[in-house]
């Protein structure tokens, strides 16, 4: 198997103003995909300005407001806590009207799964704790590993694990 360089960074949504880096990067480094070079050291999962962010402005990830820019946020710069701050404002009535549903082609109409005895196919069945950001991630793990250390799926023997 041939291994495939990681991206530097991942853009989420085409109006975004920030990026995410998909590995840590120095200050300096150069984003070519977005004409930018980058003011500080950057943390892999973190946000990085694409663009000048005034102070007040929102800031956009996955097309929605993230946060309000703090202090004026300069391309390349490290969007965190220290210049991101929640602030209320008006939300759409509707949100996601441009997604679009997609169907499979026939060649991926497939999955891992397996061939039981009487030769019906099956899954694992794992229970996924998910986080919508990054930095609560460690949490969802934490709950997921004290679900399997206290035992609590045991009654429920279709469940496989918790992730």
């Amino acid at each position: 198997m041939t291994a495939t360089a990681l991206p530097l960074i991942i853009r989420l949504d085409d109006g975004d103003n920030v990026v995410v880096a998909c590995q840590a990067m120095a200050a300096g480094t150069e984003i070519t995909a977005e004409g930018i070079v980058c003011r500080a050291a950057i943390p892999g999962g973190h946000k990085v300005a694409t663009g000048q962010i005034v102070a007040g402005e929102p800031i956009l990830k996955y097309g929605q407001i993230i946060g309000m820019a703090a202090e004026n946020i300069s391309p390349g710069s490290h969007v965190h806590d220290h210049n991101c701050l929640m602030a209320t404002f008006d939300r759409p009535a509707r949100h996601g009207q441009s997604a679009t549903g997609t169907r499979p082609s026939m060649a991926s109409r497939e999955f891992q799964g397996y061939r039981q005895s009487d030769g019906q196919v099956g899954t694992r069945n794992y229970i996924g704790v998910l986080s919508t950001v990054n930095c609560s991630g460690s949490v969802a793990r934490f709950i997921a590993d004290e679900v399997n250390r206290s035992g609590l799926l045991s009654d429920y023997l279709q469940v496989d694990g918790i992730v």
